[in-house]
């Protein structure tokens, strides 16, 4: 478990640094643990960390991580009681957090780690206790935290999994969020915002496409074929290397929307391929139909008729 925390600091270090298009800096003093061969001299070292401060015994926290995965578990106890309020006790509260069974209490533990720990980014909290709710289908509580979120790539990330789950049972509220999310997605893929302009992370061109993307499944999902072929077209074309599922989804649009001459052969590649799910099967049947009325389907097809047919 300690790994995973020592992990967790270690990934938002390569994060902040990546952002700035640069690559995390190698701490000398673990080097020198590492590779030390003389056991009296890396004795001397190890002791020098132990009176250090808490940066110093992180240093030495990764060499346990590596070496003695006992040693690193008492050490980084040790840590948390020496400094209750450090990064690491920090880190462990958030990991409790994620850790919570339900909304409330990851709510309630949120609120205690905010108090505690002033002026963090609470970004990755703002997300946990959303989606503890979601979970439980509240989404009233669960937007309430997603508004939260401050950063555009941590609050892109969110809206997609919560919006995602939304679409399980409340459909409308997901069309809602990703709608408002597509149009800001639109306007800064227009216009880029210039603060971000190192951030190798940040593309508004494909967080645009995504939730547009997006948006197109929960439209088809509530059978507004129309309105989301329009915007999975605009996907389509815009997409070099197009996925099987998007492949799927504009077949079956422009079958739903009476282009069947278009949407034949996208369908019936995939059925071919044997990817094609039952509904595909179905319109797919019925866009031969439509195609050739009164002729008699092809082998590749005779097995999909007891699906097209239901209904």
């Amino acid at each position: 478990m300690k790994k995973l925390i020592t992990a967790c600091l270690l990934l938002a270090t390569t994060c902040a640094v990546a952002q700035q298009g640069g690559r995390p800096p190698r701490d000398p003093r673990l080097d020198s643990l590492l590779t030390e061969k003389d056991p009296a001299a890396l004795q001397q070292r190890i002791i020098k960390l132990e009176k250090g401060n808490e940066d110093d015994l992180g240093v030495l926290l990764q060499y346990y991580n590596q070496k003695d995965e006992g040693a690193a578990d008492s050490l980084f106890e040790a840590i948390i009681k020496q400094y209750p309020l450090g990064k690491f006790a920090a880190v462990d509260r958030q990991n409790k957090i994620y850790q919570g069974k339900t909304g409330k209490e990851q709510e309630a533990m949120a609120a205690s780690f905010q108090k505690d720990f002033p002026g963090k980014d609470y970004d990755m909290i703002y997300y946990s206790v959303a989606n503890a709710y979601v979970v439980e289908k509240n989404t009233k509580k669960s937007l309430e935290y997603l508004k939260k979120i401050k950063q555009q790539s941590s609050r892109l990330m969110s809206v997609q999994i919560i919006a995602g789950q939304l679409m399980a049972y409340d459909p409308k509220s997901a069309e809602a969020l990703v709608k408002q999310e597509l149009d800001n997605a639109r306007s800064l893929a227009k216009n880029p915002d210039p603060g971000r302009a190192g951030d190798r992370l940040a593309n508004p061109r494909a967080d645009y496409y995504r939730f547009l993307n997006l948006y197109a499944q929960i439209l088809q999902q509530q059978k507004n074929y129309t309105d989301a072929l329009k915007y999975t077209k605009e996907v389509y074309d815009s997409t070099k290397n197009k996925s099987q599922e998007l492949k799927r989804d504009y077949g079956f649009l422009l079958s739903k929307s009476g282009q069947y001459k278009e949407a034949f052969p996208l369908m019936d590649s995939i059925v071919r391929d044997g990817k094609g799910d039952a509904e595909l099967k179905r319109e797919l049947g019925i866009a031969y139909e439509k195609l050739n009325p009164g002729k008699k389907e092809p082998n590749t097809l005779r097995s999909c008729r007891p699906t097209w047919q239901k209904g």
